[in-house]
């Protein structure tokens, strides 16, 4: 019962500090956060509780939501969400696993072992304990960026950018910011977003790596453009701006023939209309597929799978992910015999895009074993690779929430028989 009064006394300490905050989109949030945390604590502690009992927690989470949700009224995070909006986003994504929770099915969770319990732990560890331990994995520094410091106009930002040893290089010489990474066998472009700014034009750039490289399959995990908030220091409060994560590669053949101007001869024939494949709690995966020819009559046909509306330094869904990791293995496997080398993209090419990779890594030799020493040693060797792989206590986060819901998924049916 520890941890039954524990849970309560949090969702009632948080319902009291509801009348001393001012009321605005980034308070919303902090509460949401609380309940998430709350809620994910609920995960792993009451196993072996009274059906009763478990009535009474999901009860009191769920009023303390509707308490929140009453107190910023005015915001009214249903009716005016938008996608694009950070702190709204990940309030619908919470509010629908509160309202979703089903604690009669944690039972089946005793039937895992221990390493799964110290898993889950993470999703409850302070965001400040997650970032001192991301801040403890190296970042191989000692390694020569020389190459990159001489091209710094041609980084999307500043502070993100390739080690010498493993950058692409392009067969005119010029510079992009892309990494040739090799992960367990595998050969990954790992690469910042292409950009237009002032005179610096890397979207030929961005195609030529594409062609040189051979490559077929293109893993996008940003939006075009998203939204981000600053504090308004006239008005005082949060204002969304607008920000560009991805000038336009694709959209149309004539956009991409502007590209590939001067290229060997290749032009692009078709570019097909976006597909939605999979969808979840506002996220989801679309394909395009990019046709390509040059003028000896060879044809590629490259796809490109998007993950929309994860949002920057945010989560996606578990679920949804796995759904996309699934989407991601088909097409590699329709590589598996050609010179493809898949590029992976977000918009600095770290922090979802090194998030995407690493749980490519730990999903495709996942075990009951796995540890959490496990996803810290899978960040050291992307960053051996690339520099900040895996950037925020979210995203780490995130790494463990998806093998945790791949665990459940792999055990279906122990799960479903313990259901009430």
């Amino acid at each position: 019962m520890d941890c039954t009064i524990s849970i309560v006394e949090k969702l009632e300490k948080l319902e009291r500090s509801l009348t001393m905050e001012p009321g605005n989109t980034a308070h919303l949030y902090n509460f949401y956060k609380c309940l998430a945390d709350i809620r994910a604590a609920i995960d792993f502690q009451v196993t072996g509780l009274t059906h009763d009992v478990k009535l009474m927690i999901h009860d009191k989470l769920v009023k303390t939501m509707n308490k929140v949700n009453d107190a910023f009224s005015h915001i009214r995070p249903d009716s005016d969400f938008d996608h694009s909006d950070f702190e709204l986003y990940n309030i619908k994504i919470i509010k629908e696993e509160i309202t979703n929770l089903n604690l009669f099915s944690v039972e089946a969770l005793s039937v895992f072992p221990e390493n799964l319990d110290a898993l889950k732990q993470i999703c409850t560890t302070p965001d400040k304990t997650i970032e001192k331990r991301l801040k403890s994995i190296p970042n191989n520094k000692t390694k020569s960026v020389k190459k990159a410091k001489e091209n710094k106009d041609y980084h999307r930002y500043p502070d993100i950018f390739p080690y010498d040893f493993n950058r692409v290089k392009l067969s005119h010489r010029k510079y992009i910011s892309a990494s040739d990474v090799k992960l367990d066998g595998e050969r990954y472009l790992v690469a910042s977003a292409p950009f237009v700014k002032d005179d610096i034009n890397t979207l030929g750039d961005w195609w030529r790596m594409i062609i040189e490289n051979d490559t077929r399959l293109i893993v996008m995990t940003t939006n075009q453009v998203e939204d981000r908030f600053v504090n308004h220091r006239f008005i005082g409060k949060l204002i969304k701006i607008p920000s560009i994560k991805c000038d336009n590669y694709w959209e149309t053949p004539k956009l991409v023939n502007s590209f590939l101007e001067g290229m060997d001869g290749w032009i692009c024939t078709e570019v097909t209309d976006p597909v939605r494949l999979k969808a979840r709690n506002g996220q989801r995966i679309l394909k395009r597929v990019i046709t390509i020819e040059d003028n000896d009559g060879e044809t590629r046909k490259i796809t490109q799978l998007q993950y929309k509306n994860w949002p920057d330094f945010g989560i996606a869904d578990p679920k949804l992910f796995l759904e996309f990791y699934d989407v991601i293995s088909e097409e590699m496997k329709r590589f598996e015999t050609s010179a493809n080398t898949p590029l992976f993209h977000c918009s600095a090419g770290c922090g979802r895009t090194g998030t995407t990779l690493a749980l490519m890594l730990l999903l495709k030799k996942l075990s009951p074993e796995i540890k959490p020493e496990d996803i810290d040693r899978c960040i050291e060797l992307l960053r051996s690779e690339r520099p900040f792989m895996v950037q925020t206590a979210g995203q780490y986060k995130m790494i463990a929430r998806v093998l945790i819901e791949q665990l459940k998924r792999c055990n279906t049916d122990e799960f479903e028989s313990t259901e009430v």
